[in-house]
Parts: C-alpha cells; structure tokens; sequence
C-alpha cells in the first residue's frame, strides 16, 4: 500500500492480459483456469490484447447473454446473498434500499455456475480488496495484534527481526499467517460482490523449503528449481542477505495457502512486490524497513539482481504449484520513489526491462495465451515512465493509487474539496492509452490517523457524507477496468475509511457493491457537496 502516511498517492494504470494454470478444472480466464463446478469448461479467446478482447466480446455479446465471454450459456444460478439497490431507473446505492439487507436475487455463489460468475476484465471490472498487513506487515493496521507479541515497540518487520532474533520472529510470523486471514474473510469478499484480491509480498518470501535443495542455476530462471534432499535440514535462501536482513522465513508456503484460500472463494489474484531489497520508499513499514536509506536503486549493489530473481522464482511458483492457479497478474514493485529521478532512473533503464525479461525467462516454456500480465506503477505515480524503457506492451498494466489525503494540497483538506476531486475524479486511461485499474484507495481523510480526531471527519457522525464520497469514486474507477480498496480488515483500529469490513458495517459501503448504478448513487451528494459547505455534523 503505500507512502501511506507520507506520501500523496497518484499513478494510472491500464491493463492487458490475466492468466490462471491449467491444473484446475474450470473456466478459462484469458487462458488460465478460473474454479468453478467441476467439469465445466469455458475456453477465453486466446492470444488477442485483453482491452481489444473486451472490446470485441462486447460489441458481439447478445444484450442478456449469461456468459461473460459473450457466447451460449446457462442461466445463472439464484442464491440468497446481501445485496445494494439494483442498477434500475434513478435509484441506487443509498436511495430506497436497505444496503445491508438480504434479499433474493440473480447471482452466483462462490464455486458454482462459470457462466454466471463474472471474471476480472473481460465481463465485468476488477472489484477488489487489498490483503494489508498480511505478509507485509504494516503495524498501523493491526497494532493491537502487533504489541501483543514481542514486536512491540518496533516499526517494521525488520526491526521486530533485529529486536527478537531470527527464530523468535520466524515464530511470531507464522503465527500471524496462519491466523489472520482464514477460509471465511475470501467467502465474505465474494458474498459481498468482489472478484479480485492483491496480495503484497516482500521479496524475503524467495526461498526453497527445508527437505530440498536447489537443481538450478540462479541466473537460469527457466530451469527447475529444486528437488527433495532429506540432508537438507535448514531453509535455503540465495537472495536474502542474513543476518542483515532478519525477515521472518517460511513465507512461501503461507502464501500457497491463502491463494489456494482465495482460489476455492473464486477469487482472482494479483501479486506484488511490496517491498523490494535494499528498500524502494523511504520511511515507510510497507518497504519491510522503515529508513532513509533507498538502496533498491543503488547500482552498485545486488539489490536489482535480487528483485529480478525474486519475480523470477515467484512466476515459476504460480505456474508450477495448483495453489496459485488464481494468479493472473505479477506487480513488479510497488510505490518506488516520487519525483527523484536520479535514483529511479536506473530503475526505468535497467530493473524495469530486466525484471520484465527474468518473468519471460521463467515462462520459456509457459502457452502465450496463459502468461501472466506484469503491471508496473503508472508515470503519473511520478517515478518515471515504464513504458520508456522499451517494455512489451502487450500482456502489461499500469496501477493507479488514489488517496485524497495526500493527492489534495494543504489548502484543499476541507470536504467540498474532497467532495469536488472526488466528484471529477477520471480514472479511464492510463499508460499507452489502457484503461486504469485504481490498485488503492480508501476514504483516508486529513486526521485519520491522528489521535485528536477531527469531530467534522468523524465517519460515525457523518455516515451519509463518506457514503456519497464512496459512491463517487466508485462511479470514477468502474468507469475504467476497476479498483482494489485498501484493505479488507484492520485490528484495534476501528476506522471504516481503511477496514472495509467495518465500513460495510456501519453502511459507508453496500453489502454488495455490484448492480449498482453508482452515478445515479452519487448525483444528489455531488449536486450539494460540490458547491455548498457539506451538511457535516459533529456530536461533541
């Protein structure tokens, strides 16, 4: 996620082209296997641009057709799930229907009809929620979680290895995978009308378990990687450079389970370089290590060779293990350095095309059409321009962060400037002309994270007003390839501008956000937010 408490957040992306593995029965999304009834097989046009596939798939679908690639299909299934407005006339989100209640309705439940479950891109936008403070650990989500373990007073997974040695963390850690997340948060996101999760890893997940020794030659990322060797009684890391880097081990295997995890829930996939070695974002927990220093552009290190060995060894995870078969999509890294060209610019030349050509490299022997889609942070993200340094444009796409808090000058932190970025806001084209997936936002405001709460910001108190600002900016990114809200759930924090559970909660957000018409939710809130001072109130 992030610059999250430092930094303003602003990157278009488009994107192209998903993947998912042959070994699950199942429909096909853009030429990998998305689970469904078993049996059942839905083969995507393969080998075609995503956006002109979806171009041409709408323009031939009949007007009611149930199959989201456009051809024969059977009804969907009815399920009872809760349910928003639907997209009918004037109404919508807010208007006369109860957002939280449980009503009847067409939908497909979780695992069932392929024709009537609609996929990422192709039949519908991605709607998705960022997995935070997973397996990179950002102690502002969860802090309560954080402090009950011997982390406390520490800010980053770095320092709580350097406090607590490297067993007592790979303890703490494993703990944490294997509690914080479980089978009922993906069948929850389903249920609630999402298709998409993103999942930041840090790059110390690269490692080969104990048991097994590596087969290959590292700067060979097209052959095998390792093979069972009882001797072998340690976990085996080639880009980790112990014990300076004290991260927890053993994340690859926790990984596998929450995507297996998000693949039974029917869930897309997307995974991210959170934080890259040597540091790609200063002072910030998501880099892994809160510091100045950002030697991730530092050439005279091995910190560009890591990340490139890194999304190497990861793409050949998801092709090779069922487990990740969701996967369709691989961020090379995420939030670099804004408006310092000096550092980044060596990213642009070098890292960029090599990271590009070591995810190639691993899928030599990979079907064109079941490759995965590379996303890179867009130019207006201000960290140069991916697609100057002679990248693919084809199965390629550009994320987009979008925080107002940080986007909006100081004298723009008032609600009707809020209520007028938001109400404006486009989110359409990115890069090369592709559509944009927004791969963050929240509703942070100017105090969020501040203990003295601002009375006027209190979500509590002003629950229609943030209701119109996500209705808003829901019309904006849907209008392009979709969004991915940050972050599903938090711990001790209880503030629904992050933590989409609770915000469903208190019915800032739906209980289910498709067959909305969010324009129509979010006209009467525009028309009034926009040119007069919000009707905000305050309790104290």
């Amino acid at each position: 996620m992030h610059l999250k408490y430092l930094s303003s957040a602003l990157a278009l992306i488009g994107a192209a082209h998903a993947w998912l593995p042959n070994e699950v029965q199942g429909g096909r999304l853009y030429g990998r296997d998305l689970p469904h009834a078993p049996g059942k097989t839905l083969r995507g046009r393969q080998g075609r641009n995503l956006f002109e596939r979806r171009q041409a798939q709408q323009q031939a679908a009949p007007p009611h057709s149930s199959n989201p690639l456009g051809g024969p299909g059977s009804a969907p299934a009815t399920t009872t799930i809760p349910t928003g407005t639907a997209k009918t006339g004037g109404g919508g989100y807010g208007s006369t229907n109860d957002p939280s209640a449980t009503s009847s309705m067409s939908a497909t439940a979780v695992g069932s009809n392929p024709d009537a479950r609609p996929t990422p891109f192709e039949s519908s936008s991605i709607r998705g929620v960022n997995l935070g403070g997973l397996f990179v650990y950002e102690p502002w989500i969860a802090q309560d979680l954080w402090n009950a373990t011997d982390c406390k007073g520490t800010d980053s997974e770095w320092a709580c290895g350097s406090k607590v040695g490297q067993d007592a963390v790979n303890k703490i850690f494993q703990n944490h995978w294997a509690t914080w997340y479980t089978q009922d948060d993906f069948d929850q996101m389903a249920h609630h009308g999402l298709n998409t999760v993103r999942i930041p890893t840090g790059f110390w997940s690269k490692s080969h378990p104990a048991g097994f020794t590596m087969t290959h030659d590292t700067n060979d990322l097209s052959s095998l990687d390792y093979k069972a060797d009882p001797t072998r009684t340690a976990v085996y890391e080639d880009i980790v450079h112990r014990p300076d880097e004290p991260y927890p081990q053993g994340g690859l295997e926790a990984l596998a389970k929450i995507c297996a995890m998000a693949k039974t829930a029917g869930l897309y996939i997307i995974l991210d370089m959170h934080a890259a070695p040597g540091v790609q974002a200063s002072n910030n927990s998501f880099a892994g290590k809160v510091t100045e220093d950002t030697e991730f552009y530092n050439t005279a290190t091995d910190n560009y060779k890591r990340g490139e060995q890194y999304l190497g060894w990861i793409t050949k995870q998801v092709h090779a293990d069922p487990r990740f078969s969701n996967v369709g999509m691989l961020e090379v890294v995420n939030e670099p350095l804004q408006s310092q060209p000096d550092q980044t610019g060596s990213m642009i030349s070098s890292f960029y095309p090599d990271a590009m050509k070591a995810i190639q490299d691993a899928e030599k022997n990979v079907d064109e059409a079941e490759k995965l889609t590379v996303m890179f942070m867009d130019s207006a993200w201000g960290a140069g321009d991916a697609a100057s340094s002679g990248i693919q444009t084809v199965n390629t796409a550009y994320d987009d962060h979008r925080y107002l808090k940080w986007a909006l000058s100081d004298s723009e932190q008032n609600p009707t400037a809020y209520a007028s970025a938001a109400c404006s806001d486009s989110r359409t084209k990115g890069q090369q002309g592709l559509p944009v997936v927004v791969g963050e936002w929240s509703l942070s405001a100017p105090l969020d994270n501040s203990q003295a709460q601002s009375c006027l910001w209190n979500p509590d108190d002003n629950i229609d007003w943030y209701k119109g600002w996500f209705a808003a900016s829901m019309a904006a990114y849907e209008a392009g390839a979709g969004w991915i809200w940050w972050t599903w759930k938090t711990s001790g924090l209880n503030d629904p501008r992050w933590d989409w559970t609770i915000a469903v909660s208190k019915k800032i957000i739906p209980a289910q956000v498709t067959g909305v018409d969010w324009t129509a939710s979010a006209s009467s809130w525009c028309a009034t937010a926009t040119t007069a001072a919000p009707q905000m109130t305050c309790s104290q």
